[in-house]
């Protein structure tokens, strides 16, 4: 199973990104009718999260920085930097990714997927693809396949698997390609993974309250959450400040976000912002808009009070 069809792509007579080495994840043939499933730890989630996804302020359990647009959303695509920064409590996670969220604040609905490094979680300190969907009706979210939602379609690829390889300071660079549409015909939101748009399953629109037609908010950046964050900040990005520029800082690059007709455009420059929760500690830089959509930098060290 496919999508019906794909958005139309950006007419795009060259650009001005610096393109790095595409990461991937590792795949397997697995049998017609099955697909492959990780087996992840026993992380309690229902005592680790209980966020605002989107909002522009600090918040007790988890710190953000990237940016954000506001608008009516029916899919995104991002090139994201992957690194594997620091997390200093076993329960605690930092995220590199793409989230879109409808509904009331504090009673968000939402899907996202990227680069997430958590160690309880998956039992290891490596980047690993994750995907994140959240319901009003359920009082956490849920990841991967951890709970009935999401339709896996691929048989090769496993949710939850590591991203190799990762960037390294002033070294080479590597990204994902992270693409979630929505389906004009059967409301389905896809998610692909890559430069090619591998189609990895979807979200059915039956599932949700206030996402089932569409987004009215995206975040593209990093974000670090968990029950000891405020005690043992994490590193977000690659554990350096925006401002030490690219190749040192992580970025989120050729953001694009799709329309009600199913087209890519271009955030505005009039509702999209770049911010942090928590500015002594991470930061996010300027928002660069050129033809093949937005870009910035974003990251910090953490390990701070202020």
């Amino acid at each position: 199973m496919e999508p019906t069809s794909y958005p139309s792509e950006l007419k795009i007579k060259s650009s001005s990104d610096t393109i790095a080495t595409e990461a991937h994840l590792p795949t397997i043939a697995c049998p017609k009718g099955t697909i492959p499933l990780l087996q992840n730890s026993k992380a309690d989630l229902k005592t680790q999260f209980s966020f605002d996804p989107i909002g522009n302020t600090h918040h007790r359990g988890g710190e953000r920085a990237g940016c954000t647009t506001y608008d009516e959303i029916y899919g995104t695509q991002v090139a994201i930097n992957v690194y594997e920064p620091k997390v200093r409590g076993q329960n605690d996670l930092s995220a590199s990714w793409a989230l879109m969220v409808n509904g009331p604040t504090g009673n968000y609905e939402g899907i996202g997927a990227g680069s997430i490094v958590w160690p309880n979680y998956r039992g290891d300190n490596f980047a690993r693809f994750h995907i994140y969907w959240q319901v009003n009706t359920v009082n956490m979210p849920c990841f991967d396949h951890m709970c009935p939602g999401f339709v896996q379609v691929s048989k090769s690829v496993g949710i939850g698997g590591r991203i190799e390889p990762v960037s390294t300071y002033n070294g080479d660079q590597y990204e994902i390609t992270v693409t979630i549409s929505k389906d004009p015909k059967t409301g389905n939101w896809w998610l692909a993974y890559g430069r090619d748009k591998k189609p990895l399953g979807y979200w059915p629109p039956s599932i949700f309250n206030y996402m089932n037609e569409k987004a009215s908010a995206c975040f593209w950046g990093g974000q670090v959450h968990g029950p000891t964050v405020q005690l043992h900040l994490p590193e977000l990005g690659s554990g350096h400040w925006a401002a030490t520029g690219p190749g040192k800082a992580a970025y989120v690059r050729s953001i694009k976000v799709i329309n009600k007709d199913s087209q890519y455009f271009i955030p505005g420059t009039h509702n999209t912002f770049s911010g942090s929760t928590r500015p002594f500690c991470y930061d996010a830089g300027d928002i660069r808009f050129n033809d093949d959509g937005a870009r910035l930098l974003y990251g910090g060290p953490g390990n701070c009070t202020k």
